[in-house]
């Protein structure tokens, strides 16, 4: 399984520190013992591609494309690894990639796509192209403004850290409905394709 994550905005790091490597150490916890692997998105996680609802570059990278046209993360494993269960997800403005990413996504590839989780997500309340409802969670605080589709940057919207339990079961959940599918679900031991969290 391979986690797709976007940080936040001002995040440092490839998958950032407040959501990304608690949520890969909370999903290995629960994975007994398969590969789980994530995935960041390089992007610059700056107020200006926050207020462009998303840096472009970032969200072509996370779907399927590049400036250079090498194909972006998403759409390579889904072409390199298919039996990988893909996990898309984003932080803030790395949810608004995830968004972005998955609206641009060829159909074949976003059916590789396991899981949708957001955190804090700019966009609550839209759904995310080509994911069904039941595969996606939106986990956005009460007073969080970016929520609510605004600019501020509360307290609220800091502590999604602890937000990571909840989501690592249902992406095992979603792993282990779409493997019974015939979806990209888990794998076995040794199966994993992309580096782990950097």
């Amino acid at each position: 399984m391979t986690i797709v994550f976007a940080r936040g905005t001002t995040e440092r790091g490839n998958v950032g520190t407040v959501v990304g490597p608690p949520l890969l150490d909370a999903v290995k916890q629960l994975s007994n013992g398969l590969d789980v692997n994530m995935q960041g998105v390089d992007y610059p996680a700056d107020v200006r591609g926050f207020m462009q609802g998303g840096d472009p570059q970032g969200s072509a990278r996370m779907m399927g494309k590049t400036p250079k046209n090498r194909a972006g993360i998403i759409k390579a494993l889904a072409a390199d690894c298919p039996n990988t269960g893909i996990i898309i997800s984003g932080y803030s403005q790395g949810a608004q990639l995830m968004h972005n990413a998955a609206d641009q996504l060829d159909p074949a590839s976003a059916s590789h796509i396991t899981a949708a989780v957001a955190f804090g997500d700019p966009l609550n309340g839209q759904g995310v192209t080509g994911v069904d409802t039941s595969r996606v969670l939106v986990i956005c605080h009460d007073r969080d403004n970016i929520c609510e589709g605004g600019a501020q940057i509360r307290q609220a919207h800091l502590t999604y850290g602890q937000d990571v339990s909840k989501a690592a079961s249902f992406i095992m959940q979603a792993a282990a409905a779409g493997q019974g599918a015939g979806q990209g679900g888990v794998e076995a031991p040794g199966a994993g394709a992309a580096a782990g969290a950097n």
